[in-house]
């Protein structure tokens, strides 16, 4: 999926193998964007207990990486996976 800033690249948007590329911040920022979320709805939506938010906010400044299989429900509600 892309917009006119950013493409978030399809390695991204794989299957769990070795050839799953973790997604950058700013694709992480991206299908926040396209989900409609807040990092606070994020959290929520994610079931993100303590710290939620900071922890999403953390992800999208490249302060940590985003766990597969958030990142695969996040993809969810952003309409980015075919399924």
């Amino acid at each position: 999926m892309s917009n006119s800033t950013h493409t978030i690249r399809q390695e991204c948007l794989q299957p769990f193998s070795t050839s799953w590329k973790v997604p950058t911040g700013q694709e992480v920022a991206e299908a926040l964007k396209l989900a409609g979320f807040s990092c606070s709805i994020a959290a929520k939506e994610l079931n993100l207990k303590k710290n939620g938010a900071r922890t999403i906010r953390k992800w999208v400044n490249n302060e940590t990486k985003i766990p597969y299989d958030l990142w695969i429900k996040l993809c969810h509600f952003s309409n980015l996976l075919n399924d």
